[in-house]
Formats: C-alpha cells, structure tokens, sequence
C-alpha cells in the first residue's frame, strides 16, 4: 500500500515497504523477505516512473538521512534529488 496526499497544487507518494529508502529506487533493489518479489518489481517500475514523470515528492519511511525527494529520469536511470522537510 502507497498514499498519495495532494495539496496546494502539489503531490507526495508515501513509499512504504515499496520503496522503504532511497537506496532501493533502483528496480532491482527489492527487500530481501518480500514475499512477491516479481509483483514488487513490477509495481516499483509503475509507480517510480509515474513518479518522476509527474514531479510528485517521494517520501521515504525507513532513511534515515533522505526523508523526501524528487526523482529525476536520467539516461534511463531514475536519480533521487533530496529535498529537506525540516
């Protein structure tokens, strides 16, 4: 399960255990006790692309250090840009 929180013309994904820190937004970089790990990676691919296509602020539950970013597509790789919510 994800959430999407809208507001002020703006978009945030909460990842969850899709994506629990910046480090797993590469594709294949899916927790090693994910049950359905094919579905995983399918879901991941859908929702980061949309992601970044759209500019909405990924949100991170379990980093410690990149709380939030942006994610950019760059030669065919998504980059994360942290934003701080301090």
């Amino acid at each position: 399960m994800g959430v999407r929180l809208t507001g002020g013309g703006q978009s945030a994904v909460f990842l969850t255990d899709l994506v629990p820190t910046s480090a797993h937004v590469p594709a294949p970089w899916i927790m090693g006790f994910d049950l359905y790990p094919m579905q995983t990676l399918a879901n991941k691919k859908q929702w980061l692309a949309e992601i970044a296509s759209k500019g909405w602020l990924a949100l991170f539950v379990h980093d410690a250090k990149v709380r939030a970013a942006h994610l950019r597509e760059r030669e065919g790789k998504l980059i994360v840009e942290p934003v701080s919510v301090d």
